[in-house]
């Protein structure tokens, strides 16, 4: 796979559009540095987004870059049958892996998000994130409610067992039943515009 830089340097990578997805990829998803490359021409550290399939026995989740999520969510992006989950941008891949690796359900997860989301003032561009699970606590990063600061939200245990309890029910009902839309588990779904 070629990528160019801002320099004009054309490099040729090794990446391909199906990776196996081990513990060392997931090490660099979170760690910032996966399919980062530096150009041999100016040195600059380059982190392209590019649409990839990454499988394991468990999952084949599709990545797509952030500038893909209005052609993804008005079906201009043709996803393979394999594909059993979704993430558009970075911090949705990130958010991914930290769910794999925790095993917890993601629908679970887009319905809480959803519910912190019904909490923020109408005026506000947030985006929430799953962060991490710490003493029977879901950790949630909430980005844009003041300038330069990420709020925290914990969520207890009790409130993740409800809502799996009630997912059956739920899927079945607006706004749930475009949130967990598969293979695109999201909040977004809903946020992008999709309306009953």
């Amino acid at each position: 796979m070629e990528i160019q830089c801002h320099c004009g340097k054309i490099i040729e990578t090794d990446w391909k559009e199906v990776i196996d997805l081990d513990s060392s990829v997931e090490q660099e998803i979170l760690e910032g540095t996966f399919l980062t490359i530096d150009c041999p021409d100016c040195n600059e550290k380059l982190k392209p987004e590019i649409k990839i399939i990454l499988k394991n026995d468990k999952t084949a989740l599709l990545w797509l870059p952030d500038i893909s999520r209005l052609s993804f969510m008005t079906d201009q992006v043709k996803v393979d049958p394999s594909v059993t989950d979704v993430a558009i941008g970075f911090k949705e891949l990130q958010e991914a892996i930290k769910l794999y690796q925790s095993n917890l359900n993601k629908s679970v997860i887009e319905v809480i998000k959803y519910q912190i989301y019904k909490k923020v003032e109408d005026d506000k561009d947030v985006t929430v994130y799953f962060h991490d699970l710490m003493d029977d606590q879901y950790i949630f990063h909430i980005e844009g409610v003041k300038a330069d600061e990420i709020g925290v939200l914990k969520v207890p245990q009790t409130m993740y067992d409800k809502i799996g309890k009630d997912l059956p029910d739920l899927v079945e009902k607006y706004p749930y039943s475009v949130i967990l839309k598969k293979p695109y588990i999201s909040v977004n779904n809903l946020i992008m515009g999709d309306s009953e």
